[in-house]
């Protein structure tokens, strides 16, 4: 019997493991998007707002970086270039993860 909840455990540490460590990769079209300053978005169509958290990750930094990945694929997604980073809520991995709050544009190519 406390062969089996160890087996179990040793499954479930596994699986929370591989997650943490799963990486994020960018699409194609993520790696084109680039951060602006709201004071240049004016030349650029607005597309909507939206926000992203990711709590996967060993360290606040791991989260952070995928969180930021998750959020330029994001913005290509929906057919954005650009974003505006309006805040970042820097909650440790264990309560959610950081959120960045976001606005997506298509800018023109420069």
């Amino acid at each position: 019997m406390e062969l089996q909840k160890l087996k179990k455990s040793l499954v479930i540490l596994t699986c929370m493991l591989m997650n943490w460590c799963a990486t994020v990769e960018l699409t194609p079209e993520a790696k084109a998007t680039r951060e602006i300053q709201l004071d240049s978005a004016h030349k650029c169509k607005f597309i909507t707002s939206d926000q992203v958290s990711s709590s996967a990750g060993l360290t606040p930094m791991d989260c952070a970086a995928r969180a930021r990945k998750i959020m330029r694929n994001r913005v290509a997604e929906l057919g954005g270039n650009a974003y505006v980073l309006n805040s970042v809520d820097y909650r440790t991995c264990a309560t959610g993860g950081p959120e960045f709050s976001f606005e997506v544009y298509k800018c023109p190519e420069d």
